[in-house]
């Protein structure tokens, strides 16, 4: 039994190491990836009317001055500022992290509508596998991120949906011509009455 007891032990030593090496590779591998995250965030120029969104998969990072304003702005609290230090070499970068969904959409519609800023949005290329940027919206354009803007799960459950209208007049030799054109914008829609 204790030859037994004596081979389980020395046989997961081994793998126990190899859990280490595999750690200490991700670790690395993790630390690279910051270095050349922090490398991008700081060749940015510098551009107080815009905020920048880091597509993370699962949540949305700002940093630097772009996480303070959200903190004030959004958060209304400097505790959700956070420090990423987990590179060495380089100089503290405060964060914030900012959820999918309808935190994401409130960040949107702080910037763009209530604050009049610009957003870029940047995510990691699956071709290059380097930082790029992937939307980018300013007050009066929201093209590349309309749906990210508009889209709310609360809306959708409860059934409402978005719609806008334009009304036109015309008057010709005593006539009056009325036209009006809708988009809905749920059911991606357009009309003319």
């Amino acid at each position: 039994m204790s030859a037994s007891t004596g081979a389980q032990s020395s046989s997961s030593a081994p793998s126990s190491g190899a859990a280490m090496v595999e750690e200490e590779e991700a670790k690395a591998l993790q630390l690279k990836t910051d270095r050349a995250f922090t490398a991008y965030f700081h060749s940015l120029p510098v551009r107080p009317d815009t905020v920048r969104l880091f597509d993370r998969k699962t949540f949305y990072s700002a940093h630097g001055s772009d996480a303070r304003f959200l903190a004030d702005m959004y958060f209304k609290s400097s505790h959700a500022l956070r420090v990423w230090d987990r590179t060495a070499g380089t100089l503290p970068l405060e964060y914030v992290a900012v959820r999918e969904g309808i935190e994401y959409r409130a960040v949107l519609r702080l910037c763009l509508v209530e604050q009049r800023r610009k957003v870029e949005v940047y995510a990691v290329s699956p071709r290059t596998g380097k930082w790029e940027l992937a939307k980018r919206a300013s007050p009066g354009s929201f093209d590349q991120i309309d749906d990210d803007v508009f889209l709310d799960e609360v809306a959708k459950s409860a059934g409402e949906t978005a719609v806008a209208a334009a009304v036109a007049l015309a008057g010709t030799q005593g006539s009056r011509v009325v036209g009006v054109a809708y988009v809905d914008f749920a059911a991606m829609e357009l009309g003319v009455l």
